[in-house]
């Protein structure tokens, strides 16, 4: 293999690294974006069912996470789908 072909073998190596890593960082921020719209809805839901303001119903939520070991996304997921009502969270 010629000087030139083996920079052009490793050019192209660090090309694809660098775009498998693009695809993870994409999936990454893909799914972080979804947890987030999830909990929005969740913050949302409760806030209308308390009365309370957003910030309020995120640190109920909060709260009811912790004091369950649950990561907050699973509880805003749960509240979403109807599955924990909001007013078992107060």
């Amino acid at each position: 293999m010629t000087n030139e072909a083996a920079q052009l073998s490793a050019e192209a190596a660090r090309l694809h690294g660098e775009r498998d890593q693009l695809q993870t960082l994409t999936a990454q921020l893909q799914t972080a974006l979804l947890s987030r719209v999830v909990i929005e809805q969740a913050k949302g839901m409760i806030a209308a069912h308390t009365g309370d303001d957003v910030d309020a119903a995120f640190r109920v939520m909060r709260k009811y996470a912790r004091d369950h070991n649950k990561r907050l996304h699973d509880v805003a997921a749960s509240v979403v789908e109807r599955r924990l009502s909001p007013h078992l969270l107060s």
